[in-house]
């Protein structure tokens, strides 16, 4: 709680508190609802942002891993990466079935590139990977 001169009024350990947002089991169920949802509505650009944004969060954790604090959980970092990883892809191998526009090719081009890179792909199957992108006629959504 914030006072009126703008300093918190509660007690330090308070202030922390996990319960303001409660860990819920592994919402697994939640992605594949929400990858439909998305290729439902033709949504490339919110499929592109959820891929990035599982590979920013693998790869603030690879980078954390590798520090030396790290050396006491580094098998639980490890393991958080690899879901991370797995849902990008997931999203991915999704994202490739669908049908820019225009305007989201270059975005769903980029994400699938290095997606196929990340997977252990050479260059010219990435590139394969882009040039197999059926764009639509359509406008900007």
């Amino acid at each position: 709680m914030v006072g009126p001169h703008g300093f918190y009024t509660q007690t330090p350990e308070k202030i922390v508190d996990a319960s303001i947002q409660p860990l819920e089991p592994e919402a697994g169920a939640v992605l594949p609802v929400e990858i439909d949802h998305l290729l439902a509505t033709g949504d490339v650009q919110g499929m592109v942002a959820m891929y990035d944004a599982y590979m920013a969060a693998a790869g603030a954790i690879h980078h954390i891993k590798e520090m030396p604090r790290a050396s006491g959980c580094d098998a639980l970092l490890e393991y958080e990466w690899d879901r991370l990883i797995a849902k990008a892809y997931l999203v991915a191998d999704r994202l490739q079935g669908m049908r820019p526009n225009k305007h989201d090719v270059k975005a769903m081009g980029r994400a699938l590139f290095e997606c196929a890179l990340e997977m252990g792909n050479d260059l010219p199957e990435a590139m394969a990977v882009v040039q197999a992108i059926d764009v639509t006629n359509e406008g900007a959504r």
